[in-house]
């Protein structure tokens, strides 16, 4: 991984807020695969962080119906633990 404008493959772990709002988003519908059949229709959105306007994070936005989404909506990591060893960001309306 490098940096999109200097190509350093120097990195730092940097302790966010956590707060960002919605660049874009899809709502899905048709799945690729059958497996993410059962949470049609969900919503994919990359969300630009508050502190680093050059960062985006891809995930979900859960407890807002997709009909309520809107690019520039703010928003605030939640974490969710969805296996022991694997924790996923997702993002609710703040």
């Amino acid at each position: 991984m490098t940096c999109p404008n200097c190509y350093s493959e120097q990195f730092e772990w940097v302790k966010l807020s956590g707060r960002g709002s919605i660049y874009t988003f899809i709502v899905v519908h048709q799945p690729g695969t059958s497996v993410f059949l059962p949470l049609v229709p969900y919503n994919i959105v990359q969300v630009t962080q508050e502190e680093a306007p050059n960062i985006r994070i891809v995930g979900n936005v859960v407890g807002t119906d997709n009909s309520k989404l809107k690019v520039g909506m703010h928003v605030k990591a939640v974490f969710d633990d969805v296996m022991p060893e694997v924790t996923m960001v997702r993002w609710e309306a703040r």
